[in-house]
């Protein structure tokens, strides 16, 4: 990687798109390829002039234009790939982050973000169709081995987003605790209390459920990673 194109993490994203697109160039398909983006992470050193954007967080947010801009440059460049209209592309966080939004991390919108899944390959009826159900990153990997016709079921804690008979559900953690999204609604726990740290299921009953099912997720999990 150039030593001038270097930040305090890494390469910023605008060189990197460049050079993610020259590997591609040499990658014989069909191939599975990642691109880790460094620039929307703290510290934020983007290389160009941090604007007042918002009064919270503004480095955050500048950080998150210039990643922007940088896909972009990314997809402006793949476009006269000969590979680009043969390849599915999936754009998602990793993460959430405290923003200009103020949103609390225990509250389920502070753990919302992108998952976009795009390119040639879709075919017509996904094309600009906005899925409204609860998806996490675990659902990323079986719902794309899928949709291709092969085995999920090394990816068992994911599902197949699509289909119908499928039960929508997302966990997230903090620091403090942890949470559940369901169709319902949500619900955050934490060993520390004995009460749910916030949520949006108005009957107590329910709220029970939800954080029951959080909580065995969590120790079902946690066993599998005893056992190996």
């Amino acid at each position: 990687f150039p030593s001038h194109d270097k930040l305090e993490l890494g390469t910023n994203d605008w060189e990197m798109a460049k050079i993610v697109n020259k590997q591609l160039a040499n990658t014989k398909p069909p191939f599975f390829e990642v691109w880790y983006t460094l620039s929307s992470h703290s510290p934020f050193d983007i290389p160009e002039p941090i604007v007042p954007l918002t009064k919270v967080e503004n480095p955050y947010v500048n950080s998150i234009r210039f990643s922007d801009k940088a896909l972009g440059h990314f997809f402006d460049l793949a476009k006269s790939q000969a590979w680009y209209k043969n390849t599915l592309f999936v754009i998602i966080a990793d993460h959430s982050h405290y923003n200009h939004r103020e949103i609390e991390p225990q509250n389920m919108e502070y753990h919302r973000i992108p998952l976009l899944m795009f390119g040639e390959v879709l075919k017509p009826e996904f094309k600009g169709k906005k899925w409204d159900k609860v998806v996490s990153q675990l659902d990323v990997t079986p719902t794309v081995l899928s949709q291709l016709g092969f085995d999920k079921s090394a990816f068992k804690w994911g599902k197949n987003c699509f289909n119908p008979y499928t039960k929508p559900s997302a966990f997230f953690t903090l620091h403090f605790g942890s949470g559940l999204v369901e169709e319902e609604g949500y619900v955050s726990f934490a060993k520390e209390y004995a009460w749910h740290m916030a949520t949006d299921i108005k009957e107590q009953s329910r709220q029970d459920t939800v954080a029951k099912h959080g909580k065995a997720i969590q120790q079902r999990v946690y066993d599998d990673y005893l056992k190996r």
